[in-house]
């Protein structure tokens, strides 16, 4: 965990009288006679000490720890904020609906149809999405986001390639 020379003697009588001094600079606010520190530099010049005590107890090795956590810890929030929350048979609706409408839809198409917010009919064309029903597509053209649902796509000779066989 840490290294494994000992500390030297002079390191650990500076340590332990640190941690002293910074005991008595805090008990100092309490006593009825103030010695030289008062109000809340006891406090400051106490918390100091015990620190700087504790580092040379320790050798400095806390503070790797520390520079590790600070360096590698994670600034988001904990949580995830909550994804917009819909009716569990909205992604049944949408399905129905990418069959009417030929197997393309919009977050604006699902919301018009369905009388629902646009955050839901988002949510919920995602849903379908991760469930593997749709695909996220983009229209260059009008810059929007479409999905695609292929199980109700027509077949590629419906769609403007009727070419003669041979």
């Amino acid at each position: 965990m840490g290294s494994t020379t000992p500390i030297p003697l002079w390191k650990r009588v500076v340590g332990y009288g640190l941690v002293g001094f910074g005991v008595l600079s805090i008990l100092d606010f309490v006593s009825p006679i103030p010695i030289p520190t008062t109000f809340l530099g006891a406090f400051v010049t106490g918390g100091i000490a015990i620190v700087a005590g504790a580092w040379m107890l320790t050798g400095g090795g806390w503070l790797v720890y520390l520079k590790r956590w600070a360096a590698t810890r994670d600034l988001r929030p904990a949580r995830k904020p909550d994804a917009a929350r819909f009716d569990p048979l909205l992604p049944v609706e949408i399905l129905r609906l990418a069959r009417e409408r030929g197997g393309l839809l919009t977050v604006s198409n699902v919301s018009i149809e369905l009388n629902v917010p646009l955050d839901q009919a988002g949510a919920a064309l995602e849903e379908c999405v991760r469930r593997g029903n749709a695909f996220p597509d983009y229209d260059i053209d009008r810059q929007h986001a479409v999905y695609r649902f292929p199980e109700f796509m027509p077949p590629r000779e419906q769609l403007g390639r009727d070419e003669p066989s041979h």
